[in-house]
């Protein structure tokens, strides 16, 4: 519906072939790249995690549509300065099955490398498709800042949360 304003692309398939459908929002979805920042915004790594994927979604539709409106200068603002990435479905086998895991039974969230590079603790593990379309789609990109939508819990992780030791700015 806004097609100067927004761009469909697809970062790869899940477990069962199913699209991981992006959409790029900018005043330049089309043309040259430019020096703006690159915001991601991703969600529903838990396919149970409904609502994170519905509010990614709202986000769009709010920005699409009050583009350009008066009285909405703010978001045209940020789609004139800004590159705005969504992964609105991050685990679409999970979203369909209902369950917080992908068709293997794995916990995306919980299928990434660790800072130093390492897989984690056991080493067992292998990095699932749709953490491999995740992780090219990051180093494709220049984000300045990505937030991952979650629901069922108030709670904010900072990197990293692989660990226990309380950020300086805990309290």
């Amino acid at each position: 519906a806004h097609p100067a304003i927004a761009k469909r692309g697809s970062i790869g398939t899940s477990v069962l072939g199913r699209e991981l459908w992006t959409l790029t929002i900018s005043d330049n979805v089309n043309g040259a790249e430019e020096a703006e920042p690159e915001v991601r915004i991703s969600a529903n790594m838990h396919g149970n995690e409904k609502i994170s994927m519905e509010m990614s979604l709202y986000l769009i539709d709010y920005l699409t549509a009050n583009y350009g409106v008066a009285g909405h200068e703010d978001v045209t603002y940020l789609v004139d300065n800004y590159h705005l990435l969504f992964l609105p479905l991050h685990n679409p086998d999970g979203h369909v099955a209902n369950v917080r895991t992908n068709n293997h039974g794995v916990d995306l969230n919980r299928n990434f490398p660790v800072p130093d590079g390492s897989i984690g603790e056991d080493g067992t593990w292998t990095e699932e498709p749709e953490t491999q379309a995740m992780k090219a789609w990051g180093f494709a990109t220049n984000c300045v800042i990505s937030q991952d939508g979650h629901s069922g819990a108030m709670v904010v992780n900072y990197p990293w949360d692989h660990i226990y030791t309380l950020h300086v700015d805990d309290a």
